[in-house]
């Protein structure tokens, strides 16, 4: 099971964690949003209780193997980079 963190809480991203999911080969561990209250609500939809508020402690999580990044097209670089500087694999939302 390969164990993946979002960043970004909006239908696109509902849309990534069902196809991922159906997949049965990977499992939403942690959701990362600026506000912890947005993190914990959309985590719940998933059964997720770990939530990241600053990108260094998402990067940091041990039990993240991959990230899913679909924050606004601004943000991409500074996301993949810190994420990818962390030695995770990154998917990344096209603009």
């Amino acid at each position: 099971m390969i164990n993946f963190a979002v960043i970004g809480t909006g239908w696109i991203t509902d849309s990534f964690i069902q196809s991922a999911h159906a997949t049965k080969s990977w499992k939403l561990s942690a959701v990362y949003s600026r506000k912890e209250a947005t993190a914990k609500e959309f985590g719940a939809k998933y059964d997720v209780t770990t939530v990241h508020t600053t990108l260094g402690s998402l990067a940091n999580d041990a039990s993240i193997a991959v990230v899913y990044i679909a924050s606004p097209n601004s943000l991409h670089y500074s996301h993949a980079k810190e994420i990818l500087s962390a030695k995770k694999h990154v998917i990344l939302e096209k603009p």
